[in-house]
């Protein structure tokens, strides 16, 4: 990736990783960025769909919002031997209620975050946040 960029963005010795299991009793995960900021520097999420018994019902698909609609997304089943990978700090997503029946079903999503190199490598898009998450906006307009 780093070649493909043309320049060292990715560090190459440190990543984290996380089995997340979405028992089927609506579990999810709410929008959100992998990277909101801060001290983080996750920079590429990848992410592996281990679920041989996945169905349409079961639910738990990964869901993509338009940078600039959130009206407008990509549900993206969360199919077995799936692959995706998106910067951390770009994408904002969630991922949709879970109702697997048991738990041959369950939803289970490997993730391993690749670390920025230097935090100039992580972006923030102010228009894209207010957007996505205006109740952060409010909260930083009532502390400044």
């Amino acid at each position: 990736i780093n070649s493909a960029c043309g320049k060292t963005v990715l560090k190459e010795t440190v990543q984290t990783n996380k089995l997340a299991v979405c028992t089927g009793d609506g579990s999810n995960y709410a929008k959100h960025y992998d990277n909101m900021g801060g001290e983080d520097r996750r920079k590429l999420t990848a992410l592996y769909y281990m679920n041989p018994k996945w169905k349409k019902e079961n639910g738990g698909c990964f869901r993509a919002f338009d940078p600039m609609n959130p009206e407008k997304y990509d549900d993206i089943e969360p199919l077995y031997d799936r692959f995706l990978c998106f910067w951390s700090d770009d994408l904002v997503h969630s991922v949709q209620p879970s109702y697997a029946k048991s738990e041959s079903e369950h939803r289970f999503a490997l993730t391993v975050w690749f670390y920025a190199d230097d935090d100039v490598s992580i972006s923030r898009n102010d228009e894209v946040e207010k957007i996505h998450f205006p109740e952060t906006q409010d909260a930083v307009s009532l502390a400044g």
